[in-house]
């Protein structure tokens, strides 16, 4: 519970350091102080990992949702060359029409926090297409 901490490491997930500010650490510093927060801290770094998010895909595709991916170049947390990042960034989007994919640069695993107005400049448009 120690803000110098909390300040590293979410400027070790943002790419934009500007947008790591004491509100930033407050919000994510004041809920380990409710209790239970320290088990479910743990729980979520030591349970099982869940569905991987590809394997809901072909129903997806199938019904010809349109996706937009938004991925931050610098996402320290799921990387781009990683395993879920070569899916939906290098096999998803050549196999289905319904997929828009923009890289943001100098975007961490936040983007919607780490550079809004990159965000909304890539998700408004699309929006409106729909």
């Amino acid at each position: 519970r120690d803000e110098t901490f909390i300040e590293n490491v979410l400027r070790s997930v943002y790419g934009n350091q500007d947008s790591v500010d004491k509100d930033l650490v407050d919000l994510i510093l004041g809920p380990s102080f409710k209790p239970g927060a320290l088990e479910a801290f743990v729980s979520i770094l030591t349970g099982p990992p869940g569905p991987r998010p590809e394997s809901a895909m072909p129903a997806i595709e199938a019904a010809g949702v349109p996706i937009l991916i938004l991925w931050g170049e610098e996402d320290p947390f799921t990387p781009m060359d990683g395993p879920v990042g070569k899916f939906f960034l290098d096999t998803l989007e050549p196999r289905s029409s319904a997929v828009t994919k923009r890289i943001l640069p100098g975007t961490g695993h936040c983007p919607h926090d780490d550079r809004p107005e990159e965000v909304h400049e890539a998700l408004l448009p699309w929006l409106a297409q729909l």
